[in-house]
């Protein structure tokens, strides 16, 4: 799924454990993003591209 100003605007996390998560509706923060895995309870910190 793309924007009109052709920017992906899907975004997922990939686990250590393989489990991908969707955090596209997430506002961006300066320290990073904490996913937390349903599947294995790791928490991964996401950064913005």
């Amino acid at each position: 799924m793309t924007s009109l100003s052709g920017v992906n605007m899907l975004t997922r996390v990939k686990c250590v454990c393989g489990a991908e998560s969707d955090i596209s509706g997430v506002t961006p923060r300066l320290n990073g993003i904490e996913v937390y895995c349903k599947v294995c309870g790791a928490v991964t910190t996401h950064f913005d591209e």
